[in-house]
């Protein structure tokens, strides 16, 4: 014990002690790249509070002292922000044509250094181009800058050196002096004209070359040069030619000059661009036009082309002939089907041309009339040409009866080419057209008004079926529905059939053929009856032969859709099955075993909540099981049960029962339950068992044999369970308060029920007794048609119901149509699909079809396009009014302008929204009348020669005309000429002794005389004149002597 004190006494005394002491000691102080310590060297360790100093290393200086104190192990600064800072060392110097940069300082202090260079054009004569600023200030000298020199240049030869300032060309040149060279005489500088002294002491380039100036034979793309050589003087020209498409970039000729060719020698691609055609327009348009490209123009009304022709050509002076319109002047007209005022007729020469504002009067020949309906039209002359166009338009009279119709106008309304007319048909009767209208042309109505009988479709009841609706007929175009007696059905296979009423009758034909099913073979098997073919409802019978097992239904019935359930086979060896499966909300009644044997059943239950879809039992069939039944959740719950005559429910513990649960019932004293003691929901509803005071007897039926026998008065106590046998086979039944459950009969058993196409499977392969039915439900997107359930009645199903699809297939097709995108599937109700219509034509109102009750709805049609207005017509203008639309099939006439014809139709078709091509109105006037010698156009001539127009000539005098003396233009040419025959005569015959007395010619003219005389001692015998008559002269005189007799 005194020991232990005394230790503790020492340990208390050391703790005392050292915190008398203070803190830790400080290892060497710190090293500083700018400072060190004043006193070295250092000690290795320091005491708490001890001070060191230190002082600036070279190169640096400082403000005030820089001490360290160590503190509790740590070197702390004792006055802070105290440090060493970079010495300045002022301005380094400029340099002379030079300049320098600082590097690794931003200002003139220790260890910064400058880097001095010179200025463009001089160089550095100093080996050191830098200073570096040190402890003791800049180091080395400012560097010197000199400028730099080239070396003389001598001039070339046949040239001599330009310079500006006064210097001797053999001294040195100084940085960015320049000299310019020049040839003398025929040469020329071949380098550069001048070059500098540079930066690096040399020229900017060589010294030039004076050389003969010359030019090179060029190769020209898309031409040649005519009589080319290899080499030209100064002065020399060549000419050259560009090839077909091409021309002169520039000219067609060049000179050689001290600058090479004094103009290009290229040849481009001659092209066009687009033409400015006011009041007018023309096609194709293109960006650019290439050598004899050709655009056609057409004039706006009122307008025509300057030369007549609307083609014109890309050429090398650009288009030819120039596409240019100018206005029409309003010029005498010819008017089909009737003719101008007497006035303007007889004086045409005089009166036309007329100017702007002048106007002239029309009439037409009886049965047209003018576009306003009177009797006189007037038509103005404008910069556009005559307006309106002086026309007339064929009349069209109302008729005067319309028979099963009447027309919807007055009587004093007038009707011209273009008017349309309505009309209305009694009742019963149709209009030839669906608009009821007709339209006037040329050829009078058209389409001609008429009321046809309506077509009609009475209701011919076809064999085994009969009409859904009772009407005694039906109208063009109704619906309707029939439907076939049980046995039968549609071509179409199905129980009901639509119909429509057309122009030939009922489509399509409403028939019910019989249903029948063919007979088939049963391999190793055996058939009853054994037919050829079934009956619709007939029932065959399966059974195996020898040790051969049926897999598969013993009997199946005859349906419209063929045989159900599918024939089995008979195997001679069967497997059994795998424990069934287990199914989801549902569990299998009973203990399950290892394997099953071909044909054994097990039964499924659902949970409470849920209900069974499908037959509750499955069985094993050579392996493997049937199809599993379904527990679909059921949302419908009971509320809480109630009570019923003379009894109540027990054990009431909710007030809501999901579907399947039970509830416990007891009747009240002297009462009991009849048939089960609980009572069960069943879709939301409570199936109530029954609570009497006395059960009522059973009465043995007629058609059953009881086992052992009894009298058909024998009565059987509630609750007895007897045997009962139909044929070999013997049956258990139970007197339940007076009905025997189940009811006993001796009649077939129906197949295994039919699996209705587009039904959910009913998976129960069992027979079924006489009496018991079945339901069915369709599948998605199907309807049921028919009764929801069908009884098994004497071995023979009811005829099944058909779950018909909801949806449509195929849309309809239409005609000049189609539908966007179509794919072939099946379309939900409500579903639509869009057509579009095929060039040319249009959709009317609507654009879609919808499926609607498995039928599409009446699908758009595509109705060929209108026409808006006619296109314009070069050289020629329409007859009647001008709508804004046409009908399909609408004809519009035209007549060509004057002087203009055509040898095609004279008129244009709208056909699915597109004017046909007109037919092209060509220049039919004729140039000059031809030539005749010796005669003159005395009547008809003209500035422009229209067809039909003709030209009267007149022959000299001394000529008689040959041939008809009028020529008419036709088809651009003139008729034959006449011809003027020479019907002169020479002159006149001489005659011996005599002499003609009037002045001779060397031409006379018919009919013209001259006289003779006769010499003297010569007596003239004959005619004293003869006359010129065709071309000859008549019978000269003669002159004969007259002799004395001497005596």
């Amino acid at each position: 014990m005194p020991h232990l004190l005394s230790y503790t006494a020492l340990l208390l005394l050391w703790i005392c002690c050292s915190a008398q002491k203070g803190g830790n000691d400080c290892g060497p102080p710190p090293r500083r790249d700018r400072e060190e310590l004043a006193k070295l060297p250092g000690k290795p360790s320091y005491s708490h509070g001890e001070e060191v100093v230190y002082n600036c290393r070279p190169g640096y200086i400082k403000l005030g002292r820089l001490r360290f104190q160590c503190n509790d192990g740590e070197w702390v600064q004792s006055v802070p922000h105290v440090e060493c800072r970079k010495k300045p060392c002022g301005h380094p110097g400029d340099i002379q044509s030079g300049s320098f940069d600082i590097v690794n300082e931003n200002e003139f202090v220790f260890g910064a250094r400058v880097v001095y260079r010179c200025d463009d054009g001089y160089k550095m004569l100093s080996h050191t181009n830098y200073r570096d600023c040190r402890a003791d200030g800049w180091s080395n000298d400012v560097p010197h800058c000199e400028v730099t020199k080239c070396f003389p240049v001598k001039a070339p030869e046949n040239g001599r050196i330009l310079m500006t300032g006064v210097q001797d060309l053999d001294q040195e040149f100084l940085f960015g002096q320049v000299l310019r060279f020049e040839c003398s005489g025929s040469f020329k500088i071949q380098g550069s004209e001048q070059i500098f002294c540079t930066a690096h002491g040399n020229w900017s380039d060589d010294v030039p070359r004076c050389v003969e100036i010359t030019c090179q034979e060029e190769t020209i793309d898309h031409g040649y040069i005519l009589n080319p050589k290899k080499l030209y003087k100064e002065g020399d020209r060549v000419h050259f030619s560009c090839s077909n498409g091409y021309k002169h970039a520039e000219r067609s000729d060049a000179t050689c000059t001290r600058n090479g060719w004094s103009s290009r020698l290229a040849c481009i691609e001659i092209v066009c661009s687009q033409p400015q055609v006011e009041n007018g327009d023309y096609h194709p348009k293109q960006s650019y036009y290439e050598y004899q490209d050709t655009i056609e123009t057409q004039c706006e009304p009122g307008y025509q082309l300057q030369n007549r022709q609307s083609t014109s050509t890309c050429t090398e002076t650009g288009w030819s002939p120039p596409p240019i319109c100018i206005p029409k002047n309003c010029d005498y007209i010819r008017i089909e089907n009737g003719q101008l005022s007497d006035t303007y007729e007889r004086w045409k020469d005089y009166y036309f041309p007329r100017r702007v504002g002048q106007t002239v009067d029309y009439s037409c020949r009886d049965g047209f009339l003018p576009i306003k309906k009177e009797t006189w039209g007037r038509s103005s002359c404008t910069k556009f040409g005559w307006n309106p166009e002086p026309k007339c338009f064929k009349k069209c009279d109302i008729p005067r009866l319309l028979a099963h119709g009447t027309f919807n106008v007055h009587n004093w309304q007038k009707f011209i080419e273009g008017d349309e007319i309505s009309y209305s048909c009694e009742v019963g009767y149709d209009p030839i057209n669906q608009q009821a209208k007709a339209v006037c042309t040329k050829n009078g109505w058209s389409p001609t008004p008429r009321c046809n009988v309506k077509k009609i479709c009475r209701p011919a009841k076809p064999p085994n079926g009969f009409f859904t609706e009772r009407r005694n007929q039906y109208n063009l175009n109704d619906k309707t529905s029939y439907r076939c007696q049980p046995g039968f059905t549609t071509p179409q296979g199905l129980e009901m059939g639509d119909i429509q009423c057309h122009e030939e009758g009922w489509k399509p034909e409403p028939k019910c053929i019989t249903i029948h099913c063919d007979g088939f073979l049963l391999e190793n098997g055996r058939l009853d009856p054994r037919k050829n073919q079934y009956q619709h409802g007939d029932v065959v019978k399966f059974s195996c032969r020898g040790n051969h097992k049926r897999v598969g239904p013993d009997s199946a019935q005859c349906y419209h859709f063929g045989w159900s359930p599918q024939p089995p086979t008979c195997k001679a060896q069967v497997d059994p099955c795998q424990p069934p499966p287990s199914i989801s909300d549902g569990s299998i009644s009973g203990d399950l075993k290892e394997a099953y044997e071909h044909g054994e059943k097990v039964e499924y239950k659902c949970n409470f909540g849920f209900a069974m879809t499908g037959s509750k039992l499955i069985e094993c069939l050579d392996g493997q099981w049937t199809s599993l039944p379904l527990c679909k959740e059921e949302p419908r719950a009971c509320e809480v049960p109630p009570n019923i005559r003379n009894g109540h429910p027990v054990s009431v513990d909710s007030d809501r029962y999901l579907h399947g649960e039970t509830v416990a019932y007891e009747c009240n004293e002297r009462f009991f339950i009849v048939g089960t003691k609980e009572a069960v929901c069943l879709h939301g509803q409570w199936e109530l068992p029954l609570c009497v005071d006395v059960a009522a007897k059973c009465r043995r039926p007629q058609n059953a044999e009881f086992v052992p026998y009894a009298s058909l008065e024998k009565m059987f106590m509630h609750n007895n369970v007897v045997t009962y046998t139909c044929g070999s086979n013997q049956h258990k039944t139970k007197c339940v308060n007076g009905k025997w459950s189940p009811e006993p009969e001796c009649t077939a058993f129906c197949p295994p029920p039919p699996q209705l196409p587009n039904a959910i499977d009913i998976t129960d392969t069992r027979n079924y007794k006489s009496g018991e039915e079945i339901s069915f439900r369709c599948q998605e997107n199907f309807f049921l048609q028919g009764p929801q359930k069908i009884k098994c009645d004497n071995g023979k199903w009811q005829t099944p119901p058909r779950c018909l699809d909801t949806r449509c297939g195929d849309p309809p097709a239409i005609a000049h149509g189609e539908v966007n995108n179509s794919s072939q599937r099946k379309y939900l109700p409500g579903e639509s699909v869009e057509y579009h219509c095929h060039e040319g034509f249009e959709l009317g109102e609507s654009s879609t079809s919808t499926c609607e009750n498995r039928e599409w709805s009446p699908p758009p049609t595509c109705r060929e396009k209108s026409c808006g207005d006619p296109p314009k017509l070069d050289d020629a203008a329409y007859e009647g009014l001008i709508k804004n639309r046409y009908e399909p099939g609408d004809l519009i006439p035209f007549s060509c302008a004057p002087g203009y014809a055509t040898e095609g139709p004279r008129n244009i078709t709208c056909h699915k929204g597109k004017w046909s091509e007109a037919s092209t109105c060509e220049d039919a006037t004729c140039g000059e009348p031809p030539a005749v010698a010796s005669a003159d156009i005395v009547a008809g001539t003209a500035e422009v020669y229209l067809p039909d127009h003709e030209v009267h000539y007149q022959c000299h005098e001394g000529f008689e005309i040959s041939g008809s003396p009028n020529v008419t233009c036709q088809n651009k040419e003139w008729s034959q000429p006449p011809t003027c025959v020479d019907v002169t005569c020479p002159p006149p015959p001489r005659v011996s002794n005599g002499q003609i007395t009037t002045d001779l010619k060397q031409r006379y003219l018919p009919l013209e005389k001259v006289r003779y005389r006769c010499r003297q001692r010569f007596s003239l015998f004959g005619p004293f004149t003869i006359k010129c008559v065709n071309k000859e002269w008549t019978e000269p005189p003669r002159c004969i002597g007259i002799w004395c007799p001497i005596f």
